[in-house]
C-alpha cells in the first residue's frame, strides 16, 4: 500500500482529488447511458433473430451487460443536471 503523508495544508489536494473522483463517476454514468441508448437503437434496427449474433460479434461485453445498459438508459431522471465548480450535480 502506498504511504501518504498529509501536511498541514493538504486541503487543496484533497478537494482536487475529490472533484476528479466525482467527475470521473459522472462521466462513467453518462457514458453507460449513452451505450444503452446506442444499443437500443441498434436493436430496433435489427430483426429479433439477428440481435444476439450482432451483439456477440460487435461488442466486448456479454448479453447481460448489454441488457443492463439498455435498462439503465430507459430510466428517466426527474432532475435537471447542472455543473457547479466542475462537478455535475442533480437539481430539482
Amino acid at each position: 500500500m502506498m504511504e501518504i503523508t498529509i501536511g498541514p495544508n493538504e486541503e487543496n489536494e484533497i478537494n482536487k482529488l475529490y472533484y476528479e473522483l466525482v467527475n470521473h463517476a459522472s462521466d462513467a454514468i453518462f457514458r453507460a447511458l449513452e451505450i444503452g441508448e446506442l444499443l437500443t437503437e441498434r436493436k430496433k434496427q435489427l430483426p429479433p433473430d439477428e440481435w444476439l449474433p450482432w451483439l456477440m460479434n460487435n461488442v466486448k461485453f456479454d448479453e447481460r451487460t448489454a441488457a443492463n445498459y439498455i435498462a439503465a438508459s430507459r430510466c428517466v431522471c426527474p432532475f435537471e443536471l447542472t455543473t457547479i465548480d466542475g462537478v455535475t450535480v442533480a437539481c430539482s
